[in-house]
């Protein structure tokens, strides 16, 4: 099994960094497909305070619950701030989506003992509901 699955299958409670007004951003689309794929989801902006109907908290730290995994759709040297409230509180696994991820960042995610993952949420939950709808009679 694929990294990314089994984060994908194994983990409930997910954070979305970057989630914003743009319905049509990543941000959106992945908070959107992973509540709708059964997981809890919280968004976290400090400039924003919904999505739609649900609360968007400020940071990490405020969150309702302890994410299993954080999605990074934010700017590398924006992701390096959460990385720093991670370890504080910590998070352990961050899911790097194309474009956030620098060496720097990458280097902070080893040195904090942060398991990183390269990928594309929406494709990897993409790939997950295909192999279960094949996989039916």
């Amino acid at each position: 099994m694929l990294q990314n699955e089994e984060w994908l299958r194994g983990f409930d409670r997910w954070a979305v960094l970057g989630v914003n007004e743009n319905e049509e951003g990543y941000a959106n689309q992945i908070y959107h497909r992973l509540k709708a794929y059964g997981k809890t989801v919280a968004g976290v902006n400090p400039f924003y305070t919904s999505i739609d109907t649900d609360p968007v908290f400020p940071s990490l730290h405020k969150l309702p619950f302890k994410p299993d995994v954080v999605v990074s759709v934010v700017r590398p040297s924006v992701g390096m701030f959460y990385l720093e409230e991670m370890k504080t509180y910590g998070m352990r696994r961050v899911w790097l989506q194309p474009g956030t991820v620098d060496d720097v960042l990458l280097a902070r995610c080893e040195e904090f003992k942060i398991e990183a993952l390269q990928a594309c949420v929406l494709m990897g939950l993409d790939f997950i509901i295909r192999k279960d709808s094949s996989s039916k009679p």
